[in-house]
C-alpha cells in the first residue's frame, strides 16, 4: 500500500479491532512463556541476529507517514527490578514513559477527572518556590486476580503487576524536591544524555558534574512526572533555560516511543505469529503520527528550539543530518533590531524573526532531523497559534484539517502571555480541535493502535506544559477545560511581594475603584457601566484635560470608543490598527492640549512601546496584563514628559477600575497580600500615593 512502512502490516482476518485471532471476538489470548522470552530478548537487541551496521543498512531515510521505520536501533532495556541502573530502567515499568502509556485507565478514574475532582497538596521547591500539586481524588481499585491495587485487572504478563504499581505512582506520588542536579534516575535516553552538557545554553561551569542548573533540574523533574505543569513566572532571561528543559523532555519522550516501535517491528519481522500470541502486546501507536506539538509565538522561538534539537540529538559536532537546514535558516532567521530608546524587555521579546504565521513538521530518525515534512509524516510540529489556525481552517470552511491533532501526547505552550496579545481566539480554536475523531484513516494499521486511543481516551494521556510571563486566568481556563491528564497537574504559585506600584516614581494619588459582579460574563457590561457612570464624569471637567484612558482588551476598546463618539466627547485614539501617521498626529495634538481624551490600548503599547507625553490624568479601564506596563504608563506623568503650558503639577491623578476577577492583575500591581485585603474589604475605594512607601 502506498505510504506504508515496513512496520505497517495489514490487519489479519479474524483480528477485529486489532485483537488476536481465535476465541470469542474481543477476548485476549493467553500469552505463552516462549512469547515473553522472545519479547525480553527483543527489548535488549533491536533485531536479533543482526549487527548494528546491518540494522542501519536495512533502514531507509525516506519520509513515511508513520513513526515505525526510520531505522532500527538498539533499545537499552531490561526487566523491571529495583536495582536497575538508569539506562537499564529505560523501557521497563520503572520508566515513567512506559508506566504512563502501556495500559488503559479505568472508567472510575476518567469520571473523577471529568468532574474535576482533585486534591491539592502544597509542596515547596528551593528554586521554583511554592507548588500546588493536584492529583485526582481517586483510589486504585483492587485487581480480582492478584489482589493488588492497580489500574487494570491482571493479565498473564509477568511484569504486569510492576507496571500497575508504576502507574499508581504516577497518579498518587507527591512531587519531591530533587536530591541533586544530575539526570540519574530520570530515564533519559543515552543519545540525549551524552549531549546535554554541551547543548545546555545556561551551563556556566563546563567542569561541573551536573548537566542542569538547579532551576532546570526542578522543572525537568516535574516534566518527567508526566503531570500537567502551569508556570506563570517565566522571565525573558529564563527563556533559553526553559526552552532547553522542555525540548529535552520532548525528545526523550519521542525517542522512547520510537524505540518501542522499532523493537516491536523487529519481533514482527522475525516471527510473523508473534502478533497473534501477544494480544495487545504490539499496540504502540496513535491514530496519527504526530506526538509532540510545540506552540510558540514567533519564528525565532521555533529557530532556537530546532537548534537545540540538533545539538541534543547529534552533539556539538553535528554528526547527524538536518534536512532542509538552509531553507529553514533563510525562512526563520533574522537580525534583531538595534537597541535604542525602548525598554530592554521590548527588545528581548521581539528578537530575531518575529513573524507570527508559521508551522513546520519535523521527523526524527536515529541520524537525521528532517524539516518541512508533511504533518502526517512528522513526529513533532512547531507552530504559532495563527499558523495552526490557517492549517485547521475556520468554522464553516468547506475543508478543515485537524486530524494531525488527534494523537498528540505532549503539548507545550510557551509565552502564553504573548498569545493573548496576538489573538486568543486562535489558541481556543486549535484547543477545541484536539483529539477529535479523524476524518480519514490515513493507512492506519489498527492492529498497532493503542486501545486507549481507539477508545477515545487520548485526552487523558496528553501532558500539557504551560508557560507565561504573568499569571493569567486564561491559563486556569486551559487547565480546567482542555486538560484531562490522568496523572494530575502542578501549578507554580508564589506570592508577589510589593507589586509594580513600587517602581512608580511620581507622587500622584492613585484611586482603585472596585465594582461588584456575579460572573465573568456579566463583569464585561458591569465594568463598562461603572466606568461611564461613576468614573468618567469626574474627568469630563475642563480641569481634567490631558486624560489618557488605557483599555487592555480591544473589544472593550471598541465599545468605549463607540460610546465616546455617541456622547460627542473630544477624543483621539491610538490602537494596534491605527496607521503611523495618525498615531503621530494624535500624540502631537494630545501633548499640545488640542484634545481632551486619548484612548490607548495595551496591545499597541506591547507591540510599539510608545512614549506618551503630556499625560496628567491616567485612567485604567482595566488593569493591564503586564504589571510593568502600569509602572511605565504612570511614570510618563513625570515633569520631563509634560507640556509646561498644559497645566499644574498639582493637578494630576490616576484611577483604576477592577473587580474580583482581576485578582491576578491586581496582585501584580499592588502585591498578593494587599490585593487580598482590597478584595475582602468592605470599602470599594482604596487610594495609594505613588512614589511613597
Amino acid at each position: 500500500m502506498r505510504g506504508r512502512g515496513r512496520g505497517m502490516k495489514r490487519a489479519r482476518p479474524g483480528r477485529a479491532g486489532g485483537r488476536g485471532g481465535g476465541g470469542t471476538p474481543g477476548s485476549k489470548p493467553k500469552r505463552s512463556k516462549q512469547f515473553w522470552a522472545q519479547r525480553k530478548t527483543a527489548q535488549i537487541t533491536a533485531i536479533p541476529g543482526q549487527s548494528d551496521a546491518e540494522n542501519e543498512s536495512s533502514s531507509s531515510d525516506e519520509e513515511t507517514p508513520r513513526p515505525d521505520e526510520p531505522e532500527a536501533e538498539p533499545t537499552q532495556t531490561n526487566q523491571s527490578e529495583p536495582e536497575l541502573d538508569d539506562d537499564e530502567a529505560i523501557g521497563t515499568p520503572q520508566d515513567p514513559f512506559v508506566a504512563r502509556i502501556e495500559r488503559e485507565i479505568p472508567t472510575s478514574l476518567t469520571q473523577v477527572i471529568k468532574t474535576k475532582r482533585y486534591q491539592t497538596q502544597s509542596q515547596y521547591f528551593k528554586h521554583l518556590g511554592r507548588l500546588a500539586v493536584q492529583p485526582p481524588q481517586w483510589t486504585p481499585q483492587t485487581s480480582p486476580h492478584n489482589q493488588s491495587p492497580g489500574l487494570l485487572s491482571a493479565e498473564d504478563d509477568p511484569s504486569h503487576e510492576a507496571l500497575l504499581q508504576a502507574q499508581n505512582r504516577l497518579v498518587q506520588a507527591a512531587a519531591r524536591q530533587p536530591q541533586d542536579r544530575s539526570l540519574k534516575g530520570l530515564c533519559v535516553k543515552p543519545q540525549l544524555k551524552r549531549n546535554v552538557a554541551s547543548a545546555n545554553p545556561v551551563r556556566s561551569d563546563p567542569e561541573s558534574q551536573y548537566d542542569l542548573s538547579p532551576w532546570q533540574s526542578e522543572l525537568f523533574h516535574l516534566f518527567n512526572s508526566y503531570r500537567d505543569v502551569s508556570y506563570g513566572e517565566r522571565t525573558l532571561a529564563q527563556g533559553p533555560s526553559l526552552r532547553f528543559a522542555y525540548t529535552l523532555h520532548a525528545l526523550n519522550h519521542l525517542l522512547k516511543a520510537r524505540a518501542q516501535i522499532l523493537t516491536n517491528n523487529a519481533i514482527l519481522a522475525k516471527d510473523d505469529q508473534a502478533a497473534t500470541q501477544s494480544g495487545d502486546g504490539f499496540r504502540d501507536q496513535g491514530l496519527c503520527r504526530p506526538r509532540v506539538l510545540i506552540v510558540v509565538p514567533f519564528r525565532d522561538s521555533a529557530l532556537q528550539i530546532v537548534k537545540l534539537m540538533g545539538q541534543l540529538l547529534f552533539g556539538s559536532d553535528h554528526g547527524g543530518k538536518i534536512g532542509n537546514r538552509t531553507r529553514f535558516e533563510q525562512e526563520f532567521d533574522a537580525e534583531s533590531p538595534t537597541r535604542r530608546n525602548k525598554p530592554d524587555d521590548f527588545y528581548d521579546t521581539f528578537t530575531g524573526n518575529v513573524d507570527d504565521e508559521f508551522k513546520i513538521g519535523i521527523a526524527v530518525t536515529k541520524k537525521s532531523l528532517k524539516l518541512y515534512t508533511d504533518f502526517y509524516a512528522s513526529d513533532i510540529i512547531i507552530a504559532s497559534p495563527l499558523g495552526l489556525r490557517m492549517v485547521i481552517g475556520g468554522l464553516g470552511d468547506e475543508k478543515m484539517d485537524y486530524d494531525f491533532l488527534n494523537s498528540i501526547e505532549l503539548l507545550i505552550m510557551d509565552q502564553i502571555d504573548v498569545f493573548a496579545m496576538q489573538n486568543w481566539e486562535h489558541v481556543i480554536h486549535f484547543l477545541e480541535h484536539m483529539h477529535r475523531q479523524p476524518q480519514k484513516s490515513r493507512d492506519v494499521d489498527f492492529s498497532r493502535i493503542r486501545m486507549w486511543s481507539l477508545n477515545k481516551l487520548a485526552p487523558f494521556y496528553r501532558q500539557t506544559l504551560l508557560f507565561s510571563q504573568v499569571l493569567m486566568p486564561e491559563m486556569n481556563t486551559i487547565l480546567n477545560k482542555y486538560c484531562m491528564n490522568y496523572a494530575g497537574r502542578v501549578k507554580v504559585s508564589n506570592p508577589i511581594v510589593g507589586g509594580s506600584i513600587r517602581q512608580v516614581v511620581v507622587s500622584v494619588p492613585m484611586v482603585f475603584h472596585r465594582f461588584e459582579s456575579s460572573s465573568p460574563v456579566e463583569a464585561v457590561e458591569d465594568r463598562f457601566n461603572y466606568f461611564t457612570n461613576k468614573v468618567l464624569p469626574e474627568y469630563k471637567k475642563d480641569l481634567m484635560y490631558h486624560t489618557a484612558i488605557v483599555v487592555p482588551s480591544y473589544f472593550d476598546y471598541v465599545k468605549v470608543r463607540n460610546w465616546f463618539k455617541k456622547s460627542d466627547l473630544d477624543f483621539l485614539e491610538i490602537c494596534e490598527y491605527t496607521k503611523d501617521g495618525k498615531v503621530a498626529k494624535a500624540r502631537d495634538l494630545f501633548f499640545h492640549s488640542d484634545t481632551h481624551f486619548l484612548l490607548y490600548t495595551e496591545r499597541v503599547h506591547f507591540f510599539k512601546r510608545l512614549v506618551l507625553k503630556g499625560i496628567r490624568h491616567l485612567v485604567f479601564f482595566q488593569l493591564p496584563q503586564y504589571p510593568h506596563f502600569f509602572t511605565e504608563l504612570a511614570n510618563y506623568m513625570q515633569t520631563v514628559y509634560q507640556n509646561k503650558k498644559g497645566g499644574s503639577d498639582g493637578n494630576m491623578s490616576c484611577a483604576i477600575v477592577y473587580n474580583k476577577y482581576d485578582a491576578q492583575r491586581l496582585a501584580g500591581v499592588v502585591g498578593t497580600e494587599r490585593a487580598g485585603h482590597m478584595m475582602g474589604a468592605e470599602k470599594n475605594v482604596h487610594m495609594f500615593i505613588a512614589g511613597s512607601n
